[in-house]
């Protein structure tokens, strides 16, 4: 018995569990509240209906590596945040959401980076990117 797990620990590449693992980045509430913004405020509803999304921002919740392993994992491997700090992924219907925040700097004087989102489509398609 302890020969077979010790096999298929061998196995398995180092890495593959820590990338499955927390290929997630945690939500937070201002990354949800953009997302909220985009499909409710009257300001988005040009660019809602370019894209078809007619979904209500009650349906947008927080992606995570629990509910949606392989999403966070391909998220993840598309759009890198080598910090891990700076961007969270959202699905609202059939549309996914991957918010970038500023980025603080070490003296928390300055922000750098940039704010923007990017909506994908349910086959994880980028369809646009807005930076606001």
């Amino acid at each position: 018995m302890i020969l077979l797990i010790g096999l298929l620990l061998s196995a398995t590449p180092s890495g593959a569990v820590a990338q499955i693992s927390g290929s997630c980045p945690s939500g937070n509430q201002s990354a949800l509240h953009r997302v909220h913004s985009f499909l409710a405020e009257p300001a988005w509803a040009g660019e809602r209906q370019d894209l078809g999304i007619s979904v209500g921002a009650d349906r947008a919740r927080v992606l995570s590596d629990a509910q949606d392993p392989e999403v966070c994992q391909s998220l993840s491997e598309k759009f890198p945040d080598p910090d891990e700090q700076n961007r969270s992924f959202y699905k609202a219907g059939s549309y996914y959401f991957v918010i970038y925040e500023w980025e603080a700097q070490p003296d928390g004087t300055t922000n750098i980076g940039g704010a923007g989102f990017i909506v994908l489509g349910e086959n994880l398609e980028a369809l646009r990117f807005y930076v606001k």
